[in-house]
């Protein structure tokens, strides 16, 4: 684990997870940061030696009144004294009922031994995640709720795959707590290693919070069914539907960007402010666990799409996509389409 007092950068985004897991009220005492351990160690280590010589100063007492030992000059010696030893009972033992009890302790013992190391591994994980990061973690604290339900999810996970998602929510959520919602942690714990995978393939066509049908991807429609049945995507019945992209005012028309990750599409037309895509939205489950791997939008995708809106009459270009401080989106470095 990590000591609180030897952080490198980014410190606050790791010294508030360890805060978090040392502050815990679920008993993760053993998950404890070192030097809180080492402190701790030393005062139980002092309390037990106090209460030991306490009970050995009164044992000595009893025998020199007894008789067994003497006190003379600040020693106590051992006279000549023969105890009297009682006849030996041999005691008695139900064999089956014992044998039970240590199986059922036993399996008790894995299972809570299993939970921790799954919890210690994910929480180096998202130490990790959050030592990679740059932004600066909010100074709002981390829902009690969330993390209760949080680490009652991940002590449960044990491959490395489903593990580092939970990492990355535990993350995200240390630096901007409100980022991920119980609903989508309850999402997330019932998802099986082929569900996970199958929300991973669609990620990569998710653009703005919407999947276009009219671009070519490999999504069949039994695997989009799926995602609407996961939460992911939203109701099947809207599955044909088309939606409008709205285009904003510009100085000599109309434009809008499409934001694609880290990549988008620049949309801008002379006289119309609007063009209909057959769409399905991105609940906001789905949102926010595509946030939580660093996917990348299928470029061959965005591609043919930006030229099926061109051919509607639009200009279209496409390029890296920058996030500005007031939440907008530029798009630099544009190719036409």
């Amino acid at each position: 684990m990590t000591d609180l007092d030897d952080f490198t950068s980014p410190v606050d985004a790791v010294r508030k997870l360890w805060e978090l897991v040392d502050n815990s009220h679920l008993g993760l005492g053993y998950l404890k940061s070192k030097s809180i351990r080492n402190v701790e160690k030393a005062k139980s280590e002092a309390e037990c030696d106090s209460r030991l010589r306490k009970v050995q100063t009164d044992i000595d007492v009893d025998d020199v009144k007894n008789g067994i030992k003497e006190y003379r000059d600040g020693q106590l010696s051992r006279p000549n004294y023969q105890e009297k030893i009682p006849s030996r009972i041999e005691p008695t033992m139900d064999l089956e009922a014992l044998n039970m009890y240590e199986l059922t302790q036993s399996s008790r013992a894995k299972q809570d031994i299993k939970e921790g190391h799954n919890l210690k591994d994910t929480l180096k994980v998202t130490e990790g995640i959050l030592r990679s990061r740059t932004d600066e973690p909010s100074e709002k604290n981390v829902d009690e709720d969330f993390f209760t339900r949080w680490v009652d999810c991940a002590k449960k996970v044990s491959s490395k795959e489903m593990k580092s998602l939970w990492a990355s929510a535990l993350a995200g959520e240390i630096v901007e707590p409100g980022s991920y919602s119980l609903r989508t942690l309850e999402t997330l714990k019932n998802l099986s290693k082929e569900e996970a995978e199958l929300i991973a393939k669609a990620a990569q066509y998710f653009i703005g919070g919407t999947f276009y049908r009219d671009s070519v991807h490999d999504l069949s429609l039994d695997e989009l069914l799926t995602l609407c049945e996961l939460g992911v995507l939203s109701d099947p019945a809207n599955i044909h539907l088309r939606s409008t992209i709205v285009l904003g005012d510009a100085p000599y028309g109309y434009h809008t960007n499409l934001q694609a990750y880290d990549k988008g599409l620049y949309i801008t037309h002379r006289s119309m402010d609007t063009l209909s895509m057959t769409s399905i939205a991105v609940t906001t489950i789905g949102r926010e666990l595509s946030t939580l791997a660093p996917f990348e939008i299928n470029i061959q995708y965005l591609k043919v799409l930006g030229m099926k809106i061109s051919q509607l009459g639009f200009d279209v270009y496409m390029g890296d996509c920058k996030l500005l401080e007031d939440g907008s989106t530029q798009i630099k470095n544009g190719e036409k389409l």
